[in-house]
C-alpha cells in the first residue's frame, strides 16, 4: 500500500516539477493552472495570496506535503518558485526531473546552483541541507554577464 501512495506521490510531483512555466506567469493564470490542476487530481489544498505572492500547499495523509511559493514582481509577473517537500527521496526526484527537463538544458555551477541555457534566463538553487526545498528565479543577467559568470 505504501508503494502505491508513493508512486502515487510521485506522479504527482512530477507533473508540479515540470510546470517550470510559472516564471513570467501572471498572478491570474498561476492560480488558474493550480485550480485546474488541483481540480483534475482532486487534491486538498490551501491557497494564500498577497500582493505579492501566491502559496499553493497540499497537506494529507494520502501525499506528501508540498509549498510551491511564486513570487511576483511591480509588473504582476512571477519572477521566482520556491518549492518546499516533506522528504528526502521526495525532493531528490523533484529536483532531478526538474534538472533532466531538455527544454530548459541546466548547467551545474556549483554544489547547490544549477544555470539554465540563457534564452531561459533561470538560476536553480538548492537551499540549506535538510530543508527539502529549491528555488527557481529569473537570473536578470545581460547576455555579456551571463555567458562570463556561467560560461
Amino acid at each position: 500500500m505504501k508503494k502505491i501512495i508513493l508512486s502515487v506521490i510521485t506522479l504527482f510531483l512530477f507533473a508540479i516539477a515540470h510546470a517550470q512555466g510559472f516564471i513570467n506567469l501572471n498572478k491570474t493564470g498561476s492560480k488558474n493552472y493550480l485550480a485546474k490542476f488541483s481540480a483534475k487530481e482532486k487534491l486538498q489544498t490551501v491557497t494564500t495570496e498577497t500582493d505579492s505572492t501566491l502559496t499553493f500547499s497540499i497537506r494529507g495523509s494520502a501525499k506528501q506535503n508540498l509549498d510551491l511559493v511564486l513570487h511576483f514582481d511591480a509588473s504582476g509577473k512571477c519572477y521566482r518558485e520556491t518549492r518546499v517537500l516533506s522528504c528526502d527521496s521526495c525532493y531528490r526526484k523533484i529536483v532531478n526531473s526538474t534538472l533532466s527537463n531538455k527544454t530548459y538544458q541546466w548547467k551545474k555551477v556549483d554544489d547547490k546552483t544549477y544555470v539554465s541555457k540563457y534564452s531561459k534566463g533561470l538560476v536553480l538553487t538548492m537551499l540549506a541541507d535538510g530543508a527539502f526545498s529549491f528555488v527557481i528565479q529569473r537570473s536578470g543577467l545581460g547576455r555579456k554577464e551571463y555567458r562570463q559568470r556561467y560560461q
